[in-house]
Order: structure tokens, then sequence, then C-alpha cells
């Protein structure tokens, strides 16, 4: 009998939503003391620019896609132990101009590691079938327009990103 109410008790605790604070989390870290309520953000203005590299021309319809890519890591209930898995997120995406320029902003939480994917979207129409290329940006918290905040992420920042794409050889 004792017994038995026991695990009732147990499972009306669960469906009210509690649960023990002794084993990691679902990502594999150990219980923390106090949650922090909101998250830091910041807008990420990317002025992109493609050119020829031979003749130096702008070129249109290139798509340039604001990539994070980074690991993520989980526990696993099966095996126990904490996994971890790369990612790459597609945050936004752009198309150049006749000008050769792009212009994309990604706003939410603060990423330190950016990547620009160029790719040719339109093959020969564009003056020729360029190459695709990634370019790395990378962003300090001092890059950030707003040093009056409090965790230094809140803000703005803006990056110039020029290429010069070749054409791809053909065999």
């Amino acid at each position: 009998m004792k017994t038995k109410l026991y695990r009732l008790l147990i499972a009306l605790l669960g469906f009210a939503g509690f649960e023990s604070c002794t084993g990691p989390d679902m990502y594999g870290c150990p219980p923390i003391p106090a949650p922090e309520y909101g998250c830091p953000s910041a807008t990420f203005l990317f002025n992109a620019n493609a050119h020829d590299q031979v003749s130096n021309e702008p070129i249109r319809h290139i798509r340039v896609s604001v990539l994070a890519r980074g690991e993520s890591s989980y526990y696993d209930n099966e095996t126990g132990t904490v996994k971890h898995k790369e990612y790459c997120d597609t945050l936004a995406r752009g198309s150049t101009n006749d000008e050769g320029h792009a212009l994309i902003l990604v706003q939410g939480a603060p990423i330190t590691t950016y990547e620009l994917a160029f790719d040719d979207i339109d093959g020969e129409e564009n003056g020729g079938d360029y190459a695709s290329t990634n370019v790395v940006v990378t962003t300090q918290s001092e890059d950030l327009n707003d040093p009056s905040s409090s965790n230094g992420w809140e803000g703005a920042i803006t990056h110039e990103v020029n290429v010069k794409l070749v054409k791809k050889i053909e065999n």
C-alpha cells in the first residue's frame, strides 16, 4: 500500500512539472542555480560586394548567404553520455544587384563568427560562371556601436565584405 502511494505521488509530481535536479539537463550540462532572464542581442549588417577578379567589374545575381557554423552538445539518454553534433544554419540570404552589391541584415543572439557564402545562381547570364567562395567574418564585443551596454553585446555592427570571384575553368 505504501509503495503504491509513493508511486502515485511521484507520478503526480511528474505531471505537475517537477523533475530531478541532480542529473544533467537535456544538453548535458549540470544544473545551474538560477536562470538568466533575457538574451543579449545584436544587429549585424553585412555590406557585401562581388567583383570579377580579372576585370574588376561588378557581378550581379550572386547569392550571398550568412551562415552560422558551430557544434551543439546534447545528452543521449540511451548511452548516458554527452554527444556533439556540427551544424550549419543559414541565417539570411540576399542577391547582388547590377552594381554587385548586397545588403543583408541579421538580428538576434550575438555570434562571434559568421560565414558569408557567395554562389553564382545564374551561370553564364551574368557574364561568366563563377566559382563559389566563402568568407569568414569575426566580431568582437568591443566592435559593437553601443559601449554603454552592460554586457557589451547590445547594439549594431556593420561588416564590409568585398570578394573577387574567379570564373570556373571548363575542362
